[in-house]
């Protein structure tokens, strides 16, 4: 997708006479309710149940393109917390995936590919439904790059809070694939200093065992971070 910028965009779809799934509501408030939404762009700007607001806001849009829903549910977006941007989605061992990824790091031709590959499984999510993803576990700085490019509106993306690479410890979860192997407290906090200045949104901490490289039944769950190191980080 060719750059684009937000601030020119107009209301180019409005959504009246649904039952809106929020995917926000607090508690207390209501999970579903009658109401409006409004697309602007690639972006939804609009989700009330105000029907004044909507008016004046539909009012505003006056080329908006109308759609009455008849009653039907219309959920805004999705959130995926827990997401690797490098992977597909499809079942893969830890240690094959360090494998893959010691093959392309450090090759300009392999980044350059990795790099297209994360944008466009960034893409893919998009155009799943997902609005927001969070990523729990990267390879380099892509996932903040990534964030970077969708908010800058050089890739159509969903908002990224990016990790980049989480920490574990040799032998943990994910050790020298999405995550460093940290083998003291002190190799531990340069990796949290380096992922400070990647301008990361959070920090990955990869406590337990999981279950792509757990060896046998029982063990995901298993605590691998000793717990100074956790309290250290």
């Amino acid at each position: 997708a060719g750059k684009f910028d937000r601030r020119k965009e107009i209301m180019t779809l409005f959504f009246r006479n649904c039952k809106v799934l929020p995917m926000t509501a607090a508690a207390g408030e209501p999970n579903c309710f009658d109401g409006y939404v409004g697309v602007e762009g690639r972006r939804i700007a609009l989700v009330t149940a105000d029907a004044a607001a909507a008016e004046a806001c539909r009012a505003a849009h006056a080329g908006a393109r109308e759609i009455d829903l008849g009653g039907a549910y219309l959920m805004p977006g999705l959130v995926n917390a827990h997401v690797h941007l490098c992977g597909t989605g499809k079942p893969m061992s830890a240690g094959g995936a360090g494998d893959l990824i010691d093959k392309v790091v450090g090759n300009p031709v392999g980044m350059w590919a990795l790099r297209r590959m994360i944008r466009g499984h960034a893409q893919a999510q998009l155009a799943s439904g997902v609005t927001t993803v969070r990523t729990v576990g990267g390879i380099a700085d892509f996932d903040t790059r990534c964030r970077d490019d969708s908010a800058a509106g050089k890739v159509l993306a969903p908002r990224i809070l990016a990790a980049n690479e989480g920490i574990s410890v040799p032998g943990g979860h994910m050790a020298g694939s999405v995550a460093v192997a940290a083998h003291n407290n002190a190799e531990a906090l340069a990796q949290l200093k380096k992922a400070s200045e990647q301008k990361v949104d959070l920090v990955k901490l990869m406590i337990t065992g999981g279950v792509l490289d757990a060896a046998e039944k029982g063990t995901p769950g298993e605590m691998k971070m000793p717990p100074e190191m956790i309290k250290a980080v």
